[in-house]
């Protein structure tokens, strides 16, 4: 599951929150500066992206199975919109 949130407060940037969401609650996310990927691995490079990107990010674990993975990416006040 994907799910964008773009909100605009009264004052400040306006702020696109993105969710991603799965099945797998036993792998959870960790910062990507804790362990870098080595070059010859398929994967660990997405929170190398996000960490980059976003103001802050996290996760939450699902009601019932699973967990969501968020960040926040702050728009600058000529963004389109």
């Amino acid at each position: 599951m994907l799910a964008l949130l773009l909100t605009r407060p009264e004052a400040g940037p306006a702020t696109l929150r993105i969710e991603v969401a799965d099945c797998q609650g036993e792998r959870l996310p960790h910062p990507a500066s804790a362990t870098p990927p080595e070059a010859w691995e398929e994967h660990g490079r997405g929170l190398v992206i996000v960490e980059s990107l976003a103001e802050r990010w996290g996760f939450q674990p699902r009601r019932l199975v699973g967990k969501t993975v968020w960040a926040e990416i702050q728009l600058s006040p000529g963004s389109p919109s």
